[in-house]
């Protein structure tokens, strides 16, 4: 298992590399990603209903999850107007989130000892200068997604070269029973 983390640890760590160099086609392809899913999920949810024998809602969103996911892989109008829907509710959920803990530092200030809700007023300051630029500006948004989609795949790359040397190395995994014996 260990040399599967690292080559998978690798292919991760070039792969980040790749989209750092696109990100806007990273962002593209959000809603091919969100299709598969979908299309995964109403495979499971509708073998799962026939198997354990429950139908009613949860085979009918099932099925609608699986026509939603052949519509956004066929038609590329649909994924386009999908990724502009995530676009503008990130942007959303960010200013909203910003004025939320703006709001919150301000309510825990009249009775804090410290100034630590300082914080929470400049962290929800700057969510909603960046949800408006986002809104204003959404290839800045795309470039964003990108680059922390890159940096994360380069992050869980790395983490996973990590794993599969440090249980490969003989090392202490914190299995005690042998010294128990």
């Amino acid at each position: 298992m260990t040399v599967v983390s690292v080559i998978l640890g690798v292919l991760l760590v070039i792969c980040g590399f790749s989209i750092m160099w696109t990100p806007i086609m990273t962002f593209l392809s959000i809603a091919t990603l969100l299709a598969i899913v979908l299309m995964v999920w109403g495979i499971m949810a509708v073998v799962n209903c026939v198997s354990t024998k429950v139908y009613g809602w949860r085979i009918v969103v099932a099925i609608l999850a699986i026509v939603l996911a052949f519509i956004l892989m066929i038609s590329p109008g649909t994924a386009l107007g999908t990724d502009l829907i995530i676009l503008y509710l990130a942007a959303a959920f960010l200013v909203a989130r910003g004025l939320l803990s703006i709001i919150l530092a301000i309510k825990s200030a009249k009775g804090a000892p410290n100034k630590m809700w300082i914080f929470g007023i400049i962290l929800g300051i700057l969510a909603v200068i960046l949800g408006i630029i986002f809104f204003v500006h959404p290839l800045v948004e795309v470039v964003a997604i990108g680059f922390m989609i890159s940096f994360y795949f380069i992050y869980a790359g790395f983490d996973l070269i990590y794993v599969g040397f440090r249980s490969g190395s003989g090392g202490d995994d914190g299995d005690d029973s042998a010294a128990a014996a």
